[in-house]
């Protein structure tokens, strides 16, 4: 016999030498037995009836066990069962040796039946492939262990979240897909913010924004949270009703009946006569809400309130029925259109208020006028003091006057009370009359109009000077200190006789001629100036008993009265060297006088008168058959200049050319004359020529009558210029027309129309606003124009010829306004034909612009003054 031994296979199947087939697993080790013996083997017995299954083993049997089980130990076919033969053996219990859970035949190891003969698991080192994934059998791996925390877990799959397992990294791993359990489907465990409600959130949206309808602590949100939703007004995080944000979350407003900060009082109720009215203030006079509910004599009663101070409306500023206020404190402001009021009773007292903008003296004029019975009632006005003190006290039948001068920012007040006891109703009017218009030239006037050694016709109803800077062809003149000064050329006597003041210029064309640099005094002055005006080399003023009076060249029956002398300029012209009083004995007195080119203008009461030169049109008598001959006038002509009841305020016209305008009391202007380019407001056409002159060699276009220029109303001042003219209307609207060859009318060249051969510049005969804010004065020159802004700017546009705009260069048209930029004071403006001036807020004057026969006055010796400069009078 031999020994037992043991064997360790090392592949699955292995076959021994003595014809033994063994199926192991890899390192499966088996013990083989075996066992000899002792006798001889018997002989062969050959029985031809045997039979597998007849129980006994014949030499081609291994076994026979005379059953028909073929699932045993010995198979059908009488061989020894084995695993691998295809045949479950099933008479072993699991365990035991040689027992199989299952025969595929096969050798595939990966199937459901393993080369074991065993049922595949998970876990027995196999890893199955006959399954698809998705089957609850189907293996990723199979490491034969029970450990988790290699790369393959128990279940045959490598790690995964959801897999029941918590591997690192997760928090939790609960194997299924509900969220809500405590553990995510992410392995991570449930929080507020995650987007998944748990137990114990009201909600949870995923997000930080409060305002969605879930807080950030999963809270829903409520009123008071401090953070506002939709729907709520606010949410201020506490119940204070007090502050902005009522508890309710709505916003704390009027009415509410919680007085917040900035109310006076809130009731939570619509009645607006009570104590506290529905603006949530303590209830006042003058609120606009009658109180009621109070005595007659309590101090706060009320028997009306409009919510105004305004006079004349039926209820005081004490809200009484009453026109004013009785007490001073509460005294109505007047303003320079006066005020208007009534005495209701005995005891009824008005007080009215005035403050002084400016210093100076002001006067008020109360009237008593006819009240509801028709009858006119005394009253006894007084003048108060800021200090209370009473002034003045006068009796108004049926009127009386109080002058009184104040200090800027002083108050006076006037008290109106029924004269006697027994008067019970009396209206009245009160008139104000204030600095400018009082007949005083106060310190910040240039002029008063109502002064009558003034008058209206040189000061504006502004009390700044219409024209007291005259610039004409070569000369330039003054009103300065009450009297006239002149510079400039002084060829044709206008700057007085000749003497050692004057020097020797290079004139025009390189030719000597006398001149002044700088202003010289003109005698004949000395009683004051009404008026005055400059035209081409003649100078004529108004003195103050309303004489004209003129000098400079005598031409075309001017009228000035010799002795003459020979012109410096031309001996061959005769010239007046000191100012004389004009001839014409059917006007003793004038308002004021103008001199437009060689004629003269006067103004009397209202009716506008002239004579000498009447080329063109221009004392309105030509007719078109006229000729130069006849042209001159030695008396004056009036011309009717608008309706008769329309009385004429100012007259001017160009100091150059044949054309004037004239301002009527209902603020329109006229004009007519020479129209060439449109000049007089009316289109230029061949329908109506004048006669020539020694200017024009051809008869040109005019306009023989004063005519409306159409377009302007509320004109308050105009100039007229070389071939064009401006007018100012009431608003501050600047207007030009005329000539554009220059640019001179301030407006873009698209706004104007080819006439007269003037090609791409063309001109207007409408008015066209000129883009510039609040204007107070314009200047219209030969060929440019500037203007005063409210303020004191000063804008100039046209020809830069000489310097004329002030700009720094003269090589340019500007058609558009440009700001002299060294000027911020100016109240007036003059313009010439190529220099300017500009009167400052002190009075003093600078000029600027061509300067070769000393036309500026500056003192200077260049030809021209590029910039503003001083003019000095002594």
């Amino acid at each position: 016999m031999e020994p037992s031994r043991e064997a360790t296979l090392a592949s699955p199947s292995t076959t021994l030498n003595d014809g033994l087939s063994v199926r192991l697993a890899q390192s499966q080790t088996i013990i083989l037995i075996l066992v000899a013996s002792c006798t001889s083997p018997l002989p062969a017995f050959e029985d031809a009836t045997a039979r597998c299954g007849d129980g006994i083993v014949n030499n081609a049997e291994v076994c026979d066990d005379g059953d028909e089980d073929a699932l045993n130990s010995c198979t059908n076919t009488c061989q020894l069962a084995r695993c691998g033969d295809g045949l479950q053996r099933t008479d072993l219990e699991p365990g035991a040796l040689g027992y199989e859970g299952c025969d595929d035949g096969n050798i595939e190891e990966r199937d459901q039946c393993t080369n074991s003969c065993l049922l595949a698991r998970c876990g027995d080192a196999i890893v199955r492939r006959d399954l698809p994934e998705g089957d609850p059998d189907f293996e990723r791996c199979d490491d034969g262990n029970s450990v988790d925390d290699d790369l393959c877990t128990r279940l045959c799959a490598p790690p995964r979240c959801g897999d029941g397992i918590v591997h690192d990294g997760e928090a939790c791993d609960d194997g299924n897909t509900n969220p809500r359990d405590g553990c995510l489907n992410d392995c991570t465990e449930p929080r507020c913010g995650d987007g998944i409600r748990q137990v114990g959130e009201a909600c949870d949206d995923g997000n930080d924004d409060e305002h969605d309808g879930c807080l950030s602590d999963c809270s829903e949100p409520r009123c008071g949270d401090g953070i506002r939703q939709v729907g709520e007004a606010c949410d201020d995080g506490n119940d204070d009703q007090h502050d902005d944000c009522l508890s309710d979350c709505s916003l704390a407003s009027c009415g509410d009946g919680f007085r917040q900060v900035g109310e006076a009082c809130d009731d939570g109720n619509q009645d607006g006569s009570d104590e506290c009215t529905l603006a949530c203030t303590l209830a006042r006079c003058g609120d606009g809400s009658v109180r009621t509910g109070l005595a007659l004599d309590h101090e706060d009663y009320e028997a009306c309130d409009d919510g105004n101070a305004e006079p004349m409306d039926g209820c005081s500023i004490e809200c009484r029925e009453d026109d004013h206020a009785d007490a001073l404190e509460l005294a109505t402001a007047m303003t320079s259109s006066g005020a208007t009021g009534a005495i209701h009773s005995r005891a009824d007292v008005d007080a009215l208020r005035w403050s002084a903008e400016v210093p100076g003296m002001y006067v008020f004029t109360v009237e008593a006028v006819a009240g509801g019975a028709g009858q006119i009632v005394p009253m006894a006005p007084s003048l108060v003091d800021d200090q209370g003190r009473t002034l003045e006290q006068l009796t108004a039948d049926p009127e009386c006057r109080f002058e009184v001068t104040l200090r800027a920012g002083e108050s006076v007040f006037l008290r109106l009370e029924p004269l006697s006891s027994e008067a019970t109703q009396g209206s009245y009017r009160i008139r104000v009359q204030t600095t400018c218009g009082n007949g005083v030239v106060e310190d910040h006037e240039s002029c008063d109009y109502a002064d009558p050694s003034i008058g209206g016709f040189s000061c504006r109803n502004d009390c700044e000077w219409r024209r007291s800077m005259l610039n004409g062809w070569q000369n330039t003149c003054y009103r300065q200190d009450g009297v006239a000064w002149c510079t400039g050329d002084a060829g044709w006597s206008v700057l007085g006789p000749a003497g050692d003041h004057l020097a020797m210029c290079q004139g025009y064309g390189n030719q000597g001629q006398s001149c002044m640099r700088r202003p010289v005094r003109i005698p004949g002055f000395d009683d004051g100036i009404k008026s005055m005006s400059l035209g081409d080399s003649l100078v004529c003023m108004t003195n103050a008993r309303g004489w004209p009076m003129c000098l400079g060249l005598d031409t075309f029956a001017s009228q000035i009265p010799g002795p003459y002398v020979p012109c410096p300029a031309n001996p061959l012209a005769r010239c007046v060297d000191s100012p004389r009083r004009v001839q014409p004995q059917t006007l003793p007195q004038v308002d004021g006088v103008a001199v437009v080119f060689r004629s003269i203008f006067a103004l009397v009461e209202g009716s506008l008168y002239g004579w000498g030169d009447g080329a063109f049109g221009l004392l309105g008598r030509n007719t078109p058959h006229q000729r130069l001959n006849d042209r001159s006038f030695t008396e004056p002509v009036e011309i009717a200049v608008g309706p008769a009841e329309d009385h004429v305020l100012y007259v001017e016209g160009s100091s150059s050319y044949y054309t004037a305008c004239a301002l009527t009391e209902a603020r329109h202007l006229y004009c007519w004359g020479l129209n060439e380019s449109g000049q007089t407001g009316r289109a230029p056409g061949n329908e109506v020529l004048c006669p020539a002159t020694h200017r024009y060699l051809d008869d040109a276009q005019c306009v023989r009558t004063p005519q409306r220029v159409q377009g302007l109303d509320g004109v308050v001042d105009f100039s007229v210029g070389g071939k064009h003219a401006c007018a100012l209307v009431g608003n501050g609207a600047l207007y030009c027309w005329g000539n554009h060859e220059f640019g001179q009318l301030g407006v873009p060249l698209d706004r104007v129309e080819a006439c007269n051969g003037l090609g791409t510049w063309g001109c207007s005969s409408s008015p066209l606003r000129v883009d510039l804010p609040e204007v107070i004065d314009v200047a219209a020159g030969t060929f440019h124009t500037c203007a005063v802004l409210d303020g004191g700017r000063v804008m100039c546009w046209g020809s830069s010829a000489g310097h004329a705009l002030g700009l720094g260069r003269q090589d340019l048209s500007v058609p558009l306004p440009r700001l002299v930029g060294r000027i911020n004071d100016a109240r007036e403006i003059s313009a010439g034909a190529n220099h300017t001036c500009a009167r400052h807020q002190d009075q003093s004057i600078s000029c600027w612009g061509i300067n070769r026969l000393g036309e500026t006055g500056t003192s200077s010796f260049d030809d021209a003054v590029v910039y503003p400069s001083s003019v000095e009078f002594r």
